[in-house]
């Protein structure tokens, strides 16, 4: 709705994010080419290629969804009608940025983090006997891992972007979603 509304935005988006937004439907394509093709393949050795596809695939789309949601928390610089950032510049989140550095890095390994939590928990929940009690240690030793990670992508928010700091104090909604993830995490 906010790309059909404002057709600007969505030409100064997609040509600023054109590469992390075709790997993204890369990652798509190849997992689920990796679900339909292990029913065709007849060899165990390409079945379990496609299932390390399938696993590579999962893993690389919160981490690409992570890092572009960094990017969005972080912010891009905006000139008269065009957007472009190259892939990577500096290690770090000050100017010129590019997609990857530290702080956008951090964010995709976060959401790496919570997705593997998340399907911990599920496969937890609807399978039994061993693979049941294998998801729930998982599921168990999990949490750690993540509000170390969480912990850790608030300190590098600090460190890296010093103005989202400066300004949430003044803005409650922001606030109020830190609060919700920081109880969604306790939960």
């Amino acid at each position: 709705c906010l790309f059909v509304a404002f057709p600007e935005v969505l030409g100064i988006a997609l040509s600023g994010f054109y590469l992390p937004l075709f790997m993204i439907i890369w990652l798509f394509i190849a997992r689920a080419m990796s679900i339909e093709l292990r029913h065709h393949a007849g060899d165990t050795l390409l079945v379990e290629i496609l299932d390390v596809g399938f696993v590579a695939s999962s893993l690389g789309l919160p981490l690409l969804l992570g890092v572009a949601l960094g990017n969005v928390v972080r912010g891009v610089p905006l000139q008269e009608r065009e957007f472009a950032i190259p892939l990577f510049l500096t290690p770090d989140a000050v100017a010129p940025v590019g997609v990857l550095d530290v702080f956008t890095v951090g964010a995709g390994l976060l959401a790496v983090a919570w997705s593997l939590l998340h399907g911990a928990c599920f496969v937890a929940l609807r399978t039994t006997h061993d693979v049941a009690e294998r998801a729930r240690d998982w599921a168990m030793r999990l949490p750690a891992l993540v509000l170390g990670a969480w912990v850790l992508g608030l300190g590098l928010l600090r460190t890296q972007v010093p103005a989202v700091w400066s300004t949430l104090w003044s803005r409650p909604a922001a606030l109020l979603c830190l609060v919700l993830a920081a109880l969604c995490l306790g939960a």
